[in-house]
């Protein structure tokens, strides 16, 4: 009960006006985005064209997380700190844990959001007024989603994390450096040498993993179970929260009444 009424606060202080506003015309602007093709019988010329959706969705999903994460994720832990929210609400008896988890998931769901209007609705609109045909998997497209908001709570995890050790703008700072490193250089650029380097690649699955988002590929593009790349997830989901978990409970927060 404690923990249900600690998101629903979360999330009004992370919805204000300001985002609900922005976001609602960025939906606007992706949504016309889609129906361009269509009124300039791009997208029409093309009728025999069959796209699957879940494995659009993927791709989608892979370009909005990192960057919805961001948004916000980024000084999750610090600027209540800074702030003192959390002094606030860990003196009316809540336990560091509940705390700790209503970020996490307020943040995940909040990303959720941006996920189906940024991302999942855009296509729909493309998918019903365009003459393409779309492959529909419902199994595929509730497992991708799911999937991407566990990769989500993973990447929420991290952010946690390095707010817990900094604050400010290094903590920014360093979220965006493991975020190009993740999706830059380690996946991109050495993404051949740590594949083919044991120690490299169990170093890149702990700390920069990718097991739910590549079993959110994997069920988009084949329908196969990824059970290996779970259990990676679910592995560096382990290590992550263990970490947040022990330095949140670390750290120096006054809760004496004034």
């Amino acid at each position: 009960m404690i923990l249900k009424t600690l998101i629903s606060i979360e999330l009004k202080r992370t919805w204000t006006l300001g985002k609900i506003v922005t976001v609602s015309a960025l939906t606007l602007i992706a949504c016309i985005i889609t129906l361009i093709p269509i009124w300039l019988d791009i997208a029409d010329s093309f009728p025999a064209m069959k796209l699957d959706f879940s494995e659009m969705l993927f791709g989608v999903f892979k370009i909005l997380v990192p960057f919805s994460v961001f948004f916000f994720a980024s000084g999750i832990i610090s600027n209540d700190v800074k702030n003192h929210w959390a002094r606030s609400v860990l003196t009316a008896a809540v336990t560091r844990q509940d705390f700790l988890l209503s970020k996490l998931l307020s943040a995940t769901i909040s990303v959720l959001f941006i996920m189906i209007l940024l991302g999942a609705l855009p296509l729909a609109v493309f998918d019903i007024f365009s003459e393409i045909s779309f492959d529909y998997s419902f199994s595929a497209i509730i497992s991708v989603i799911f999937f991407q908001m566990l990769n989500t709570l993973l990447y929420i995890t991290v952010a946690a994390w390095i707010s817990c050790l900094v604050g400010g703008f290094l903590n920014i700072f360093l979220l965006a450096i493991w975020m190009f490193l993740d999706n830059v250089v380690v996946k991109g650029i050495l993404a051949g040498f740590f594949e083919n380097n044991i120690v490299g690649s169990m170093f890149v699955d702990f700390f920069f993993p990718s097991g739910f988002s590549d079993a959110a590929q994997v069920i988009g593009s084949s329908g196969s179970f990824p059970f290996e790349f779970i259990l990676w997830g679910l592995a560096a989901l382990t290590l992550f929260g263990s970490l947040v978990f022990w330095n949140v409970n670390k750290l120096l927060i006054d809760t004496s009444s004034d």
